[in-house]
């Protein structure tokens, strides 16, 4: 993992405080990123059907123990200590970790929204757009904001509106997607102190 120094973490903390969510820049490498998504290619999915005209949105693909997603990820002391600084969240609960895979193709895209449940959420790119001027673009708030692989967004997604704008490119990478991304949702025992404000 790259290695997050104290005033980095201050910097981001001072992020997350002022606008609910901050970026953090490779994450993880790259070539760890593109590993993961190979890893977890085959991994059982869904299409996702959002509004009333059940229009698929994108691929998901859940992991029903967060530990065996991405190395343990999830889990992993360092990541659970970094974010517990980053949001200020002391009492952040391994067991109740949820992490998924969405995976977008050409047209795909997530409306603007804001999750009902969780304290922390952790958006990590395992595959960016070939084509990022095409759209695709995550929007939190009403930031756009560009993720390359192993860069990854923290936010408080139950209070900060987020999506992603549909995909303009017909280009899709190895994975036969145009975008991959892991999800991982934290929760706390008392799960309203994920509010940032």
């Amino acid at each position: 993992m790259i290695p997050i120094d104290v005033w980095q973490q201050s910097v981001l903390s001072a992020e997350y405080r002022e606008k609910g969510y901050t970026i953090i820049p490779r994450l993880v490498d790259p070539e760890i990123a593109a590993e993961w998504e190979l890893k977890h290619r085959l991994l059982p999915g869904k299409k996702v059907h959002v509004g009333g005209d059940h229009q698929a949105l994108w691929t998901e693909q859940t992991f029903s123990d967060p530990s065996q997603a991405m190395d343990g990820l999830a889990v992993a002391d360092w990541f659970i200590d970094l974010i517990s600084r980053i949001t200020g969240l002391n009492t952040i609960e391994r067991n109740l970790a949820q992490v998924w895979i969405n995976r977008y193709g050409p047209g795909d895209h997530v409306p603007t929204h804001c999750d009902r449940s969780g304290s922390a959420q952790i958006l990590l790119c395992l595959q960016g757009l070939l084509e990022p001027e095409k759209g695709g673009d995550l929007i939190i708030r009403d930031d756009s904001v560009p993720l390359r692989a192993g860069d990854a967004a923290l936010f408080f997604a139950r209070g900060v509106p987020h999506g992603t704008l549909p995909i303009g490119s017909a280009k899709v990478g190895a994975s036969g997607f145009s975008r991959v991304t892991c999800v991982i949702r934290l929760f706390t025992l008392k799960d309203s102190e994920g509010a940032f404000l």
